[in-house]
This record gives structure tokens, sequence and C-alpha cells, in this order.
């Protein structure tokens, strides 16, 4: 009943709030050169440092403003959400360079979590997190990074309620936003949230329509993204740090060159899922993100693009990969891992020819006891809400489905695309 009512106070301001941008009352300003000035005057800085990218934060800001059908409350986010990163740059790079020893950090082996979304990746980055000789960053270090967050108050910072607040809003605009993927201020997050600061970041294509965006970055090559990811981990690493970072997200399969060029000595965990599963998952991801934005969403044309792009992303991986044949990955197959989710981690820690501590496996089973307790609303999709046929798609994506063995899944056909239910919770 509290949800009901909340959504149904959430629509009722979006209403509101569009009626006062209809008659001029409110109108928030997607301008890249005003946002970046307000920056500036909020901070007191200037310098946004190297690796900013202006045209990336254009074709975002002129995408929200022009393809992504945003209503005024979603543009008031859009806008709010840029000004926030936008001031933690300026204060960061400021940070950096008050404090050299920030640039003196050594990242050393990163292991890095990458695969199809919805293929059990954050699963198995929650699970390896439990190790304590893994770092990952935490929701509220990607969202308020500055200043550089210490080791001591990791769960006490204030930062941590502001985080709650902000996660807090986008679970009042996309109710069912909560039972696709969860969500919290300390727990692991994706770090391509880490490369938002520099506006060259495949967060913003699963947050909005931006068609001209996506273009561009699909065609960009990622080193200079991932040099700012570089320089974000040292910064969160300064005050806090532990032998090796565990990173994770889908996305990375655009850059796995761009990673090694940036950790020559990272590990890739890649995890395979039959995507006509995966992709459905995802387009049901994004519809009901764009959904908390935007009055307009195509479902259809989500999943047209969904397909088109993910496939575009597993030929890059593949490149990628052919030029390393001497390693520097291990596959993870997402049937054995629901199977048998410590054989896997132990499978791991063997081909990383790193040791798995008692300390490390009683942390990784007590998670796994807490995970199998617990009950979450259930997430509902079918392929053909968003005009995905699994027959198509394994067609379409054979290349990937052969060369690393995948199995087919039961894939759901007809849903009521939103339906909530409750159940068990799937690694996803």
């Amino acid at each position: 009943m509290q949800s009901a009512q909340r959504s149904s106070a959430m629509r009722l301001l979006v209403r509101l709030m569009d009626g006062l941008a209809a008659v001029g009352v409110l109108r928030p300003a997607l301008d890249p050169d005003r946002l970046v000035a307000r920056a500036r005057r909020r901070t007191g800085l200037e310098d946004l440092g190297e690796g900013f990218d202006e045209t990336g934060l254009r074709l975002l800001l002129e995408g929200c403003q022009e393809d992504a059908h945003l209503h005024a409350l979603g543009a008031l986010a859009a806008r709010q959400d840029v000004l926030t990163m936008l001031c933690n740059r300026l204060r960061m790079v400021d940070e950096r360079r008050r404090w050299p020893e920030i640039a003196e950090q050594r990242i050393q082996a990163p292991l890095f979590i990458t695969g199809l979304p919805r293929s059990g990746t954050t699963f198995l980055h929650r699970l390896l997190a439990q190790d304590p000789q893994h770092r990952s960053p935490a929701a509220w270090e990607l969202l308020y990074p500055s200043p550089p967050p210490r080791i001591e108050t990791a769960t006490t910072d204030r930062r941590i309620a502001k985080a709650r607040r902000s996660i807090g809003w986008l679970h009042l605009l996309a109710p069912a936003f909560r039972h696709i993927h969860e969500v919290g201020p300390t727990l692991p997050e994706e770090c391509i949230a880490a490369m938002g600061h520099c506006f060259v970041s495949e967060r913003f294509p699963a947050m909005y329509r931006i068609p001209r965006y996506e273009r561009w970055f699909d065609a960009l090559s990622l080193d200079a993204a991932y040099a700012d990811h570089r320089r974000m981990l040292q910064h969160l690493q300064w005050r806090h740090p532990a032998p090796h970072w565990l990173l994770k997200a889908p996305a990375h399969l655009f850059g796995l060159d761009a990673i090694f060029n940036t950790y020559p000595d990272a590990h890739i965990i890649q995890t395979h899922r039959d995507p006509a599963r995966s992709l459905a998952s995802w387009a049901s991801f994004v519809t009901t993100l764009h959904g908390a934005f935007s009055h307009r969403v195509d479902p259809m044309e989500i999943g047209n693009n969904v397909s088109a792009r993910w496939q575009h992303a597993l030929e890059r991986a593949l490149q990628a990969r052919a030029q390393r044949p001497g390693g520097g990955f291990i596959d993870v197959h997402y049937d054995a891992l629901v199977a048998d989710p410590m054989g896997t981690v132990r499978a791991i820690y063997r081909q990383l020819e790193r040791p798995l501590s008692a300390e490390a496996e009683a942390a990784m089973q007590h998670f796994l006891r807490d995970e199998s307790k617990e009950q979450a609303g259930r997430h509902h999709y079918a392929a053909g809400d968003f005009g995905l046929d699994p027959a198509r798609e394994r067609q379409r994506f054979a290349f990937y489905i052969h060369r690393f063995g995948v199995s087919e899944e039961p894939v759901p056909q007809r849903s009521r695309i939103g339906a909530v239910g409750t159940g068990r919770r799937r690694a996803a």
C-alpha cells in the first residue's frame, strides 16, 4: 500500500512540475556552458583537468534536451546529476594538485568482472567483494568522491546518508527498479560511474534515450576514459588502500583494449549467459530506468537498440581478446556460477594463482547463506515485450554462443512490463 501511495504521489509531482514548465515557471536548463559556469561558481574552482570530454558533455545534454523526451522532473534530475559530477570533478582536480601523493598511488593487478548485462556480474562481484584483500568502490564513494574517503570512516562517513537520499529519489521515480538491481550506499557499485565524471560512460545511455551520444561512444577509443578511471581509483585509494581493486561493469566489454592499455597487469573475468535471456532482462532494466525520467518510452525501440549495441560490445571484446593470446582472461558460465558459487570462486582463485584465505571463504559462505534466505521482489520480464525473438537473437549472437559454448535458457515470451512479484532473487 505504501509503495502504491508513493507511486501515486510521484505521478502527481511529475504532472505538477510539467504544468509549471508549460507556463514557464520551471525551465531546467541543460546548457553545458551554463552548467560548467555554475559548477565553477559553486566550488570556487576553475580547472576541470585532464580527461574532461567537452564533446561527451555536450552530446549528453543535447540528447537529454532533444531526444530523451524528459519530463520536467527528469530534466531537473539530469541537470542535478551533471552539476554534481562537474563539482566533484573540479574538487578532485584541485585535491590532486594539493596532495601530489594521490597521483603516486599504484593500482596493482586490478580484477575486472564483465560480461553481458544480467549474466551474473553483480552476484559474482558482491561474492568476491567479501574477501578483505579486495577493495570495491561503494556507491557513496562514486556519487560523492571528494574529499578522498578514509578507511577509518568507510561505514560512518556523512556522505553515506547523502547517497541514501539520492538513491531514495531514484526509487521514488522508478519503484520497480529495486526489484531489478539492488543499490545501496555502502554496497559495491559499478565503476563506470567513475567514468561519468569525464562524460564518457555507458551509464548515460542506460538512463536516457540519447542515440547521438551512443553512436559517438560506440566509435570512440576509450583510452582517455580509462585513464580518468585510473585517476578516480587513485583518489579513492589514497586514504583507503587494499591489495587489489575488484571492479565490475558489463560495459567494460566496450573497452577491454583500453583496460589493458591502462592497467597492463589487469585480469578480466568474463561471465557468459544465453544472450536471449540476458538481453530481454536488460531491455526491461533500460525501459524501467528510462521511464523514471521520461514520458515517452518505446520498449520495441529499446529491444532493437539493446540487441544491436551489445552485439557490437561483444565483437569489440572478442577483438581485444584476440590481441592477447597470452591470457589475462577467466571465463565463468552463469549456470555453473548459480549451481556452485564457491566451486566457481575456487576455480577463479586457482587461475589467478592467489590463495583463498579461510577468512575470505568464511565471509563468502556467510554472504551466500544470507542471499539464500533473503526474499525480494522478483524481476518479471519477457522477450516479446521488447520485440526480441529468442531464436533470432541466438542466431544473431551465434559467433559468441559457439565461441564460448553458451547454454540455452528458457526465455519468458509475454508478461506485463513492470509487473512485480515476490520470490527468491537470482544472480544478476
